[in-house]
């Protein structure tokens, strides 16, 4: 050892022991005792006696001391934890959020960035920084040493997101697709009794898709029960055609398949109290794109109740309407009226279950677009992980009538079929995102053969856990 660091342990050694005596005749003095004592502590003991008095709300003493320990080592993280608890608790939250920043930089273990990182998003949330104290505790899930402390920061994360007005969402992903045109799964049609080769372009063609989502909303007005939020999203999807696509439709481009949506609007939630319904209104326009083109405006309205039937069962009404003016061909235009009930239950298990059904009827002066439809799904979540996968399952049927047309004087009719299997890998987190995988088979039935479909989707994604 140097002759410096030997002179730096023993000014870090009298710095903790002047510090503790003028501590313990602050915390202990009486008219019996004439003068302070003198105790000699370490760093390890100095670090401990600061956590006992900030706990006995003593945050001067323990500020104290966490100084002359930072002043002797700049980069001892629990001594800048010290400092930043006891800035907190006296109100200097600029000043504590500092420290923890310091502290998770220096941090050589999860307990640690634990703590740390706790306490910045405290410091933020204190200073009306909500968005970033959500970040921290994110954080600090990621670092938690035990199943504990992983609650208490998945708590915190729940309450800071209550609390802060804005919220952001976003997903993206990858998925292999054998339909990504929603094109016919049949080759060969039979139209007044001839056969007919269907074009390349208008038959299955397989690919990858590339999603993206982001959602942006921002509360203007709240009361005891009620509150009004902005809202905006955008959805993307971009393809590559597979080589055997290429090969079938050559004239295709992957360009040709591209959809973008762009929305905004106003919603506003209500209740008449604690444990009554909860109705929401909600205004929403939009744009959409398509092959690079133009292809609708649209406006929709959602009402929605939502209300409790039991401690483990959950009944949600949404009653829409939309308004589509298509850019591409007027008599696409359509308008939609539905009605949607959502019933969700929680096994004793702690497995969930959810039941929807829904009905649709679009009005459009094209036969292609105007129909009228019934849905029914069924979803089905796992309790527990299994293996460190959490497992669910959707099964789903819909139906559609459209009016009569050339292809089907007595009118066209659909019935389409899907499941899905999810896996969202639990184990493999980072900062409460996981990996997820998605898998869906589905197929459409039809009296009009080009109308037949089949399409199986592999879709890898990222989703929070929290």
């Amino acid at each position: 050892m140097t002759v410096a660091r030997r002179l730096f342990r023993r000014l870090y050694r009298c710095a903790a022991v002047t510090l503790i005596a003028v501590a313990l005749t602050a915390a202990d003095a009486s008219p019996a005792r004439a003068g302070p004592v003198e105790i000699a502590l370490d760093r390890d003991q100095s670090v401990r006696a600061g956590r006992h008095f900030l706990a006995r709300g003593r945050a001067d003493i323990a500020l104290a001391m966490a100084r002359a320990l930072v002043a002797a080592d700049a980069r001892d993280a629990e001594a800048l934890i010290l400092l930043a608890a006891a800035l907190q608790a006296q109100g200097d939250n600029d000043a504590a959020r500092a420290a923890a920043q310091r502290a998770h930089r220096n941090a050589t273990d999860d307990q640690q960035r634990f703590e740390a990182a706790m306490l910045a998003g405290r410091s933020d949330y204190r200073r009306g920084a909500h968005t970033r104290a959500q970040w921290w505790v994110r954080r600090a899930a990621h670092a938690a040493p035990d199943a504990e402390a992983r609650a208490t920061a998945e708590r915190n994360f729940a309450h800071v997101r209550r609390a802060n007005p804005l919220e952001l969402s976003l997903s993206f992903g990858v998925a292999g697709s054998s339909n990504i045109n929603q094109g016919s799964s049949a080759d060969m049609v039979e139209i007044f009794g001839l056969p007919f080769r269907l074009d390349g372009a208008a038959q299955a063609l397989s690919g990858t898709e590339f999603a993206l989502d982001a959602g942006l909303a921002y509360r203007i007005g709240q009361r005891a029960h009620s509150a009004t939020t902005l809202h905006a999203g955008v959805t993307a999807r971009a393809y590559r055609l597979s080589r055997e696509a290429r090969v079938l439709a050559p004239e295709a481009r992957s360009s040709d398949y591209a959809f973008q949506s762009l929305e905004a609007g106003v919603a506003h939630r209500f209740s008449a109290g604690p444990g009554e319904a909860i109705h929401e209104i909600a205004g929403t326009v939009g744009r959409s794109w398509y092959g690079g083109a133009a292809l609708s405006d649209f406006a929709r309205i959602d009402l929605s109740r939502a209300t409790a039937l039991s401690a483990r069962t959950g009944l949600r009404f949404t009653l829409t309407g939309q308004r589509q003016a298509r850019r591409d061909s007027a008599a696409r235009s359509s308008t939609t009226l539905g009605v949607q009930a959502d019933v969700n239950h929680a096994l004793e298990s702690g497995a969930r279950l959810r039941i929807t059904g829904a009905l649709r009827q679009t009005r459009a002066g094209s036969a292609e677009v105007q129909h009228s439809a019934q849905r029914g799904q069924l979803t089905y979540v796992m309790a527990e992980p299994v293996a460190g996968v959490r497992l669910s399952s959707t099964l789903g049927l819909e139906r559609r009538r459209y009016p009569a047309q050339m292809l089907a004087p007595e009118g066209r009719r659909d019935l389409r079929g899907r499941i899905g299997l999810s896996a969202s890998f639990e184990e493999i987190e980072y900062m409460g995102f996981s990996p997820s995988l998605n898998l869906e088979v589905s197929r459409t039935r039809s009296n009009v053969a080009m109308h037949e479909r089949r399409s199986v989707d592999l879709f890898m994604g990222i989703a929070s856990r929290f």
